[in-house]
């Protein structure tokens, strides 16, 4: 639309990438939400360095999957770290960082999309700073620093042994990949689902995990510590619908205890 000239290369860390980049005489690299590790030779070569937009408060959360960490960990902020590369995992040190709160109701999505609009408000003033020399880079201290690992397909299987707090934060850092899948016994047979909304709530004594509670018009399924209310769900093959229509058509019987899901790797 703009008319602009866009590279694919297959890997960034190509003799022949960099020679393109010094044929074009970059001053800055700035990299988002980037899949290829940038090697010294890369991170060398522009004027003013590379620019790493990491969605997360560095040293919190370095790492491939910083928004879906944040949720699990159950944090209330999280925000944006303008970051100059190094050849470390997310150690560079940081020109700025910019704070918003994580609701309790957002999922990964919702704050991706959130995190996406605060980086964009911010990283004209930082590229102005870096290049007129006025912004300077802190190190970042070793205090506070944790990893968000890669996330794998099969990190969404329920684990009805896990606290209900935990599953329900699941369930938003889950949405939309790789979703909070889940096995129910229905007069159609297995069916497995995807849990889309959920929440935590209060169980009886004595339980055992994966018991279903109810299925009145809604779902809850004891936990470890406490139980899943099912709000919303996706059946397989079928779109996302709210609890009680489900079990109008899937009626689930109070008493029994769910399968363990089919865990999937990618």
């Amino acid at each position: 639309m703009k008319g602009l000239e866009v590279d694919k290369p297959s890997s960034v860390n190509t003799e022949e990438f960099h020679d393109h980049l010094r044929a074009l005489g970059v001053d800055l690299l700035v990299v988002a939400s980037f899949g290829q590790l940038l090697k010294a030779a890369l991170l060398d070569l522009p004027r003013l360095g590379c620019l790493n937009v990491h969605a997360s408060l560095l040293p919190r959360h370095r790492g491939a999957s910083p928004i879906n960490q944040a949720i699990l960990d159950g944090d209330h902020i999280t925000g944006i770290s303008f970051m100059k590369m190094d050849i470390g995992l997310d150690t560079g040190p940081v020109y700025q960082k910019s704070v918003c709160a994580i609701e309790p109701t957002e999922n990964a999505l919702d704050l991706e999309d959130k995190l996406g609009r605060l980086a964009a408000s911010g990283i004209g003033r930082v590229i102005v700073g870096i290049s007129d020399g006025s912004m300077v880079p802190e190190a970042q201290p070793e205090e506070g620093k944790t990893y968000a690992k890669k996330i794998r397909k099969g990190d969404g299987a329920a684990d009805w042994s896990e606290s209900a707090e935990l599953l329900a934060r699941k369930v938003r850092a889950y949405t939309p990949w790789p979703s909070v899948f889940a096995m129910l016994f229905t007069p159609k047979g297995l069916r497995r689902i995807l849990i889309t909304h959920a929440e935590a709530v209060t169980c009886p004594e004595g339980m055992a995990p994966g018991t279903v509670l109810e299925s009145e018009g809604n779902l809850s399924i004891a936990c470890g510590d406490g139980a899943l209310r099912i709000l919303k769900l996706v059946p397989e093959g079928k779109n996302e619908m709210d609890i009680s229509d489900f079990l109008r058509g899937n009626p689930v019987q109070s008493g029994i205890v769910l399968p363990v899901a089919h865990l999937e790797t990618n």
